[in-house]
């Protein structure tokens, strides 16, 4: 079982958080996002330093620079690189890793994610809140 935090808007959409350990060093709260397509991994890049990220380090890392949609002048930074380890917080027994991570500058959230990798089956628990995992 995994604590879910849920955010509601107008009683039309549904916005669903977990927290996660990456790298069993650093507490982050990630929007489950089960359309977000696989191995996707987006972390904010304010966390770059924390994660030990060496942007610098192009053999490891590898930076997408991507026009902003609304401002065609605006380009963010997209670091590419691998992370050795993301597990629900308290929940030892599901774990990935190493796994692809993308640091996105601006991400409005600590992270999103897909949802697959959890577990062949999920069920929401609204109510709770709460995601059981099946494995």
């Amino acid at each position: 079982m995994i604590p879910l935090q849920l955010e509601q808007s107008r009683n039309k959409s549904l916005t669903i958080f977990a927290y996660f350990m990456v790298n069993d060093s650093l507490r982050l709260q990630f929007s489950l996002d089960s359309g977000a397509g696989k191995d996707l991994f987006r972390i904010n890049a304010k966390y770059l330093d924390r994660l030990h990220v060496n942007v610098k380090d192009t053999a490891n890392v590898r930076k997408i620079e991507k026009k902003s949609e609304f401002n065609e002048n605006f380009k963010s930074a997209i670091y590419v690189t691998k992370l050795q380890k993301l597990s629900p917080e308290g929940v030892a027994g599901i774990k990935t890793g190493p796994f692809p991570a993308q640091l996105v500058e601006g991400l409005i959230y600590d992270g999103i994610m897909w949802i697959s990798w959890l577990g062949p089956k999920l069920t929401f628990d609204l109510s709770a809140p709460a995601l059981l995992v099946r494995q």
